[in-house]
């Protein structure tokens, strides 16, 4: 799919975070974008109000070229587990069942690395899959809507698993992490060399265009994130040189027994899955990205230092 075959797209869940920055980017390629959404984009687009989670009726003047689908509850932990379920598998159907009566144009979907599961290994599209949290478990489940709908209509389905995204417009891992930064109150807990995927999100966005340019690809799964395997410490030194925070100290894992004991009373068990999610690596490779040559945009530092300069120096 060349840029100029882009005339209309439809992007369901695209009044958020990611949505920001693909909307403009497509209307950049000349395509008139509509936002399928419960919300109104905080951004210029047009807008027409859909809750995937129940039939879409939309309708367009012409039939689109493109449907991406980021409609998704995200945030782990955070929500009721049939919340993952509700939005992310019954939407990935409806969403397919729409684009099925559309006439099924290619389409983007944007699952996660959570699909792996954490582990210290790189892992890549030939690792196999082992979510341990009910998100991880409902956006495979999601793949595998996309790709069955894509079989059965002859469509395209690319299927893109991001790492931990940060950039302007961000709520999530990073931002929450210069928040506490800022504030003084992050501490390592336990270790340093923690590795966590991630990656800017203009170069999600430059990633998502340069795999729909190749037609050859076909359906299939692509990992995205930085190619290289930087630690939360590789983070925090970066967030802090950026933004002129005080470096975090590391807290030993001793330190760490009364929150395991509250867990065990059952005293803030969100807390405990925040601190195992901290010390606990998600090291995953895009090696399909990288076989294909793509060239990312950005490394670590260059990435938040857009990202810093794009908010005025607040990483909201």
């Amino acid at each position: 799919m060349t840029p100029g075959e882009i005339h209309t797209a439809v992007v369901f869940g695209g009044a958020g975070f990611i949505g920001s920055h693909l909307v403009p980017a497509l209307e950049g390629r000349g395509a008139a974008v509509t936002v399928a959404d419960i919300r109104e984009p905080a951004f210029r687009a047009p807008h027409a109000y859909v809750d995937v989670r129940h039939p879409i009726d939309l309708e367009l003047d012409r039939a689109p070229d493109l449907v991406v689908n980021l409609a998704a509850v995200h945030r782990s932990p955070g929500h009721q587990s049939h919340e993952y379920y509700e939005t992310n598998v019954r939407g990935a159907i409806e969403v397919t069942e729409w684009s099925r009566r559309a006439g099924a144009p290619p389409s983007v979907f944007t699952s996660s690395i959570a699909v792996y599961g954490p582990g210290e290994n790189a892992r890549t599209e030939a690792s196999p899959c082992a979510p341990d949290t009910p998100y991880g478990h409902a956006k495979l489940l999601a793949e595998r809507v996309h790709t069955a709908w894509a079989g059965s209509t002859g469509g395209r389905a690319v299927v893109v698993r991001p790492a931990s995204i940060f950039g302007r417009g961000s709520t999530g891992n990073f931002a929450r992490l210069a928040a506490a930064l800022r504030s003084g109150r992050f501490v390592y807990p336990g270790r340093t060399d923690t590795v966590k995927s991630c990656g800017y999100v203009r170069d999600l966005v430059d990633a998502v265009c340069f795999l729909l340019d190749r037609d050859e690809l076909g359906t299939g799964a692509w990992n995205f994130g930085y190619p290289d395997a930087y630690t939360v410490q590789d983070v925090c030194e970066a967030l802090c040189a950026i933004g002129g925070f005080a470096r975090p100290r590391r807290v030993p894992e001793r330190a760490l027994a009364p929150i395991v004991l509250a867990a065990r009373k059952g005293w803030g068990p969100e807390l405990v899955q925040q601190v195992h999610k901290a010390r606990t690596s998600t090291n995953v490779a895009p090696a399909a990205l990288r076989g294909l040559g793509y060239r990312w945009p950005t490394d670590l530092v260059g990435g938040l230092d857009a990202w810093a300069k794009e908010s005025d120096g607040a990483f909201t």
